[in-house]
């Protein structure tokens, strides 16, 4: 079963708490998320389904969470007038160098 690791938890504890829950948690949204994003391995996927049957709460979760995934989908991307990317690398290299100069690596 693949790992999801968006907020630095552990996957078992937080399929535990998707299927023996009381309240919306931290780790519900997780899975919601990973859900929509078709993150998730087929057993992952079952355990979220078969919780929203169970739960209209995390079926409307779920419909919030798509509804903000399709408004941000639908924003609006402005062109950049030049290619940054190379830019943005050498800033990156050279806050590295710093860095280990820095440690005397």
């Amino acid at each position: 079963m693949n790992s999801i690791r968006r907020d630095g938890g552990h996957e078992a504890h937080a399929r535990l708490a998707l299927t023996r829950r009381v309240n919306m948690k931290p780790e519900d949204e997780i899975f919601l998320s990973a859900y929509l994003d078709g993150e998730l391995d087929p057993e992952e996927r079952s355990c979220v389904e078969s919780t929203m049957l169970s739960d209209p709460a995390l079926i409307e979760r779920l419909r919030h969470l798509a509804a903000v995934n399709d408004l941000l989908t639908n924003l609006p991307r402005p062109a950049l007038r030049q290619d940054i990317a190379a830019s943005v690398m050498r800033r990156i290299q050279s806050r590295r160098s710093a860095t280990w100069v820095a440690r005397g690596i």
